[in-house]
């Protein structure tokens, strides 16, 4: 069973796959995450295009947050 993205935790080199309408942006992480409050920000890479994507979760509403996992969740998507 997998377990739920640890925000707090992010680290250098970790990798993230972020789906959303039948595609998915995969990552490195270039900046750890920081806690500041009750929102956790960092700094990720797309390993396609090299584009910087800042990221920040309210850990209140993760919910809302965006659909991030360490792993290959759904197949048949395309990668942007």
């Amino acid at each position: 069973m997998f377990k739920p993205l640890d925000y707090k935790n992010l680290q250098l080199g970790d990798v993230l796959y972020e789906f959303f309408y039948g595609s998915y942006v995969k990552s490195e992480v270039v900046e750890p995450s920081i806690v500041d409050g009750g929102r956790v920000t960092w700094k990720s890479k797309n390993v396609l295009t090299g584009e910087i994507i800042d990221y920040m979760v309210s850990l209140d509403c993760l919910h809302y947050s965006p659909k991030l996992y360490t792993y290959m969740a759904y197949c048949g998507c395309k990668q942007v």
